[in-house]
């Protein structure tokens, strides 16, 4: 008796996918433990996202980017010996210019976050000590939404820096788009066809340390302190 058993699809996926255009730098690197790695670079644009990926019936390549990567905004934590028994949360201009209007909750209080006048990229407000803050905000685009997000603070930190994630929309978008893969093609939203170029054991170590590099990127130095970033739940 002959059994037949389909190839795994991921397996027939990886490769590399040069999806480069007028004026855009892409591409696209698809393993076969199903991580993707996927950029972008256009204009002020520097888009790098990861993850895992599904194919499905009908070659249906659908992305799943690491959860971090759609968050709205990034916070980190750190002590500061000028701040006292208060917290002071730090705000900082997001780069395209389109503020939120914040509101923290520090379980004593709510306060608004000023906004920015033009000519200062740093907004703070100084909250009560809590072991819980929660931020709420409004998303801008086709439909307002309130949302929220907490983060536990710990004793040794009485400073906050938040950023806003510029990128997280389009890494949103990404994960609403379904591709195609068949043949050794990448076939994308416009039916446009990319050939497959294969990967060799080096490059595909190199994409995966990237992506473990990326990942525990977790803190950062402002005037000569460290600060580490927080994670935060909804």
């Amino acid at each position: 008796m002959t059994s037949t058993h389909a190839q795994d699809p991921h397996k027939t996926a990886e490769g590399f996918y040069d999806l480069s255009s007028f004026e855009v730098a892409a591409g696209v690197y698809l393993l076969e433990n199903k991580t993707f790695f996927y950029f972008a670079s256009f204009g002020n644009v520097d888009l790098k996202v990861y993850g895992e990926y599904g194919v499905f019936n009908n070659n249906v390549l659908v992305f799943y980017p690491d959860k971090d990567l759609m968050q709205d905004f990034f916070i980190y934590g750190g002590s500061n010996p000028k701040n006292k028994d208060d917290i002071v949360l730090h705000y900082y201009r997001p780069y395209d210019e389109k503020t939120e209007a914040l509101v923290v909750d520090d379980q004593h209080t709510q306060v608004k976050i000023p906004e920015f006048t033009s000519e200062e990229d740093e907004v703070s407000v100084i909250l009560k000590r809590a072991d819980t803050i929660k931020i709420e905000y409004q998303t801008q685009g086709y439909q307002t939404q309130i949302k929220r997000f907490m983060v536990q603070v710990n004793d040794s930190i009485n400073e906050l820096k938040l950023f806003h994630n510029y990128y997280a929309n389009m890494v949103r978008d990404l994960s609403r788009i379904s591709f195609e893969i068949e043949g050794g093609y990448f076939i994308d939203d416009n039916q446009k066809k990319v050939q497959k170029k294969e990967l060799d054991q080096k490059t595909i170590d190199q994409v995966l340390a990237f992506i473990e590099e990326r990942k525990n990127d977790t803190s950062m130095v402002r005037e000569g302190r460290e600060y580490q970033k927080l994670p935060s739940h909804n």
